[in-house]
This record gives C-alpha cells, structure tokens and sequence, in this order.
C-alpha cells in the first residue's frame, strides 16, 4: 500500500494551477465540460471575508485528493463550495477512495 501524505496550506500558497487541473481531469471521467479556465476564473474571483485553507493528499506519484475550507467566521467553516459538486475530490483510480476522504476530513 502506498504512503499517504496530508498537507495543510493556505489557499494562495497552494500550487493552484495543479490543484485545478487535477480537479478538472478527475470530473472529465465524470461527463463534466467545466474547462481549466472556467475554474480558475471562479477561483481568482473568490471574495471572502476569511482566507480559505487547502487540505490535500499525495502519494509519491502525486495528489490523489484534496478539498477547500472557506472559513465565515472563527468558529464556522464550510467544506462544500457550491460550485466544487462537493467534497472532498478524490482520484477515482486509486484504490482507497474512502481512505482518501477520512483523510481529507
């Protein structure tokens, strides 16, 4: 079994580019027709009274995983961005989807 990783960052220190792409290609397998530039237009527009936090999963063969918290105050935070379809995105390929999520969680 391979090793997972999880790592907590604030959204503007996370690889975005990265991030977004993996989102995309893992909804295409879905039927999704959400384009690359669709989603990091919505994510540059975000406007949020608090800086949202990025929580993800990695293997050495990369991310397998992540989600966002948009945070609306000190003590809420919310982890199912409308647009997102839910959280957490997993890669659908690999073999612990469910073990991908608890992590996430």
């Amino acid at each position: 079994m391979k090793t997972l990783d999880v790592l907590t960052k604030k959204w503007v220190e996370v690889n975005q580019l990265e991030t977004v792409d993996f989102t995309i290609n893992e909804w295409k397998k879905k039927g999704s027709n959400l384009t690359i530039e669709q989603l990091q237009n919505w994510f540059q527009r975000l406007n949020l009274d608090f800086p949202p936090i990025c929580v993800q999963t990695f293997t050495e063969d990369g991310m397998v995983g992540w989600l966002l918290l948009v945070y609306h105050s000190d003590i809420e935070a919310e982890i199912n961005p409308w647009l997102l379809n839910g959280h957490p995105i997993c890669k659908q390929d690999y073999n612990n989807g469910d073990e991908i999520s608890r992590l996430l969680i």
